[in-house]
Parts: structure tokens; C-alpha cells; sequence
């Protein structure tokens, strides 16, 4: 997995470390560097190696998170898609899947 430094985000960088995190990366674990050939200055990607990709794919919905989950797709359903009256409550989802 990769990341490319270049017009890197926070939310980009917070992204990969969370997919590393839930594939059981260590905190201990080196980010590789890789550079390209035709400019030396400095890095352009970030990259780790995952050993267990489902692990990235398959978020645990525990029984609470499930129930919260769907609380909230029901609200969004009921005001036809509209989703902004609920965002805090998606973002907090979101928190906890990742």
C-alpha cells in the first residue's frame, strides 16, 4: 500500500496510517521511502507492506456499532437521502469502523 507525497493531505496520510493500523501493522513497523529516479530531492511516495489485506476490507461491526449503524442509515432513509442532519453521528460511525 501506498501513499503519494505529492498534494498529500492530512485526511490522505490519516487514511493510510488507519488501513496500515487495521491490517495489523506494528507502530514499531518502517515506512518505506521510494524515490523517483529522475529527481532525488526527497521522497515521493510512502509505502508498507500489508500481510493481511481482508483484514483491511472487513471492518468489525460489533453488535452496539451494527444497531448505531443502522439507527442512522434508517434517519438518512427516512428524510430521502438527505444525509446533513446526520453527519456527526456518520462521522462518529466512520471513527469507529476504522
Amino acid at each position: 500500500m501506498s501513499v503519494s507525497l505529492n498534494g498529500l493531505t492530512f485526511g490522505d496520510l490519516f487514511d493510510f496510517v488507519d488501513l496500515a493500523r487495521r491490517a495489523g501493522v506494528s507502530r514499531d513497523t518502517a515506512v518505506d521511502q521510494e524515490f523517483d529516479l529522475d529527481d532525488q530531492s526527497g521522497p515521493h511516495t510512502l509505502q508498507v507492506s500489508l500481510a493481511d489485506l481482508a483484514a483491511v476490507r472487513n471492518p468489525d461491526f460489533s453488535g452496539i456499532d451494527r444497531e448505531h449503524f443502522v439507527e442512522v442509515l434508517d434517519a438518512v432513509l427516512s428524510t430521502d437521502g438527505d444525509a446533513r442532519g446526520a453527519l456527526d453521528e456518520i462521522k462518529l460511525l466512520r471513527d469507529r469502523l476504522i
